[in-house]
C-alpha cells in the first residue's frame, strides 16, 4: 500500500503555481509538501530544482488542480483588489476555484514519489 500524506489544497497549490498560496510563513509549504514526496529534507536552494518534479507528479496525481492554472488570472485581481491583505484575496479566491470546479477538495493525499 502506498504511503500518503494530506495537506491543504493551498501547500499543493503553491508548489504547482510556484507562488505563495498558503498560509504557512515564507517556502515552509511547498518544502513540506516536496519533502514529504522525495522523501528528504530540503533547503531552499534544492527545493528551487525540485519545485518543478513535483509539479508534474501533482498535476499527474490531481489533474484538477490544473484549473486553478487556468484562473492565476482571477487571482492576481482577487491580489490587486485587497493589497492590504493578500491572504483574504487567495482565500476568496480559492472559494471561487472550487465553485467553478466542484471536484477540487481542501486537501489531498499525496503520496511519496
Amino acid at each position: 500500500m502506498m504511503q500518503t500524506k494530506s495537506f491543504p489544497t493551498l501547500d499543493i497549490l503553491s508548489v504547482i503555481m510556484d507562488r505563495k498560496l498558503s498560509s504557512s510563513p515564507g517556502l515552509n509549504a511547498p518544502k513540506e509538501v516536496c519533502g514529504w514526496m522525495t522523501n528528504r529534507t530540503i533547503d531552499e536552494l534544492q527545493l528551487v530544482e525540485l519545485m518543478d518534479y513535483c509539479k508534474i507528479r501533482l498535476l499527474k496525481w490531481f489533474p484538477d488542480l490544473a484549473m486553478a492554472l487556468a484562473c492565476e488570472l482571477k487571482l492576481d485581481g482577487w491580489l490587486k483588489r485587497s493589497p492590504t491583505c493578500p491572504e483574504e484575496g487567495i482565500k476568496i479566491w480559492f472559494a471561487e476555484l472550487k465553485m467553478l470546479f466542484p471536484k477540487i477538495k481542501d486537501q489531498y493525499d499525496v503520496p511519496r514519489i
